[in-house]
């Protein structure tokens, strides 16, 4: 069985791989960002549509990464925490109560942590998702009328 401090860093390495996962939503919307600019670049209205397409699916793909990363994260809070509560550790003798406080409130500060993040990497999600979704459905025309030529129809 672990120990405490066993359990703790691995708390402290999900956190780590939690924070990077925030990257990963970057990463795809720079992806998206990029592809979007160069199509304006070319003067393309209808690569411009599409890579809304590229981008509300690249964003999909990272949210789903995101979320899955953050359910594994909050599963081993909640074992960390389970454990604390029984401090049923074979080889590891039972905890005085400041020691309990300690670790609980070290895993309370974890999920708080976690939760602040997901919250604000949610609304960051929803909010490419939608913008770029908008620009797959009406792309051609944004374009058209503010990049190539001041008209919805070229």
């Amino acid at each position: 069985m672990k120990t405490f401090s066993d359990i703790e860093a691995i708390l402290h390495a999900h956190e780590v791989r939690f924070r990077r996962a925030r990257s990963v939503v970057l990463a795809a919307a720079s992806v998206w960002l990029m592809v979007s600019f160069y199509a304006v670049i070319i003067h393309s209205a209808e690569f411009f549509a599409r890579a809304g397409g590229l981008g509300a699916g690249l964003i999909l793909v990272a949210f789903a990464i995101t979320a899955s990363l953050r359910q594994t994260y909050q599963i081993d809070l909640l074992k960390a925490l389970i454990l604390v509560l029984r401090a049923e550790h074979k080889g590891t003798p039972p905890l005085s109560l400041a020691d309990r406080d300690h670790h609980l409130e070290l895993i309370e500060r974890l999920m708080a942590r976690s939760d602040r993040r997901s919250i604000a990497v949610r609304l960051f999600d929803v909010g490419i998702t939608l913008t770029a979704t908008l620009q797959w459905a009406y792309g051609d025309l944004v374009a058209n009328y503010i990049f190539i030529c001041g008209s919805f129809r070229c």
